[in-house]
């Protein structure tokens, strides 16, 4: 029982490193790979074409059309990096909270011979 206690925070604490690595990637894609081509359209249809799954519509940024690219990183980055935040934030919360439950469980010899 005390070798499973001491794996389980070994466990989540790479899973939530591993959840880091990967949210932090997610949301830093438009950097890796940014949207850029051959566009008959303006800058909103060339992101609409190359992110089809997008956080922030380019059409609602309010900006003139030679600005849309740059308001448009900075603004899906942000939406991005709050989804990741909200998201580990829950998961921690949930790594907590499984701690404190496993923490407080008792062995089978404590249950059949009550102690006082």
């Amino acid at each position: 029982m005390k070798r499973t206690k001491a794996i389980i925070p070994i466990l989540v604490g790479v899973g939530f490193g591993l959840a880091l690595l990967a949210g932090l990637r997610w949301s830093a894609e438009p950097m890796f790979r940014p949207p850029q081509g051959l566009s008959s359209g303006s800058e909103a249809d060339l992101i609409r074409d190359r992110y089809p799954r997008r956080l922030v519509d380019p059409s609602s940024l309010g900006v003139d059309d030679d600005e849309v690219m740059g308001e448009w990183f900075r603004a899906e980055i942000k939406a991005r990096l709050t989804v990741v935040s909200i998201s580990l934030g829950a998961l921690a919360a949930l790594a907590v909270t499984c701690a404190y439950f496993v923490g407080k469980q008792k062995s089978a010899n404590q249950l059949l011979h009550r102690t006082q």
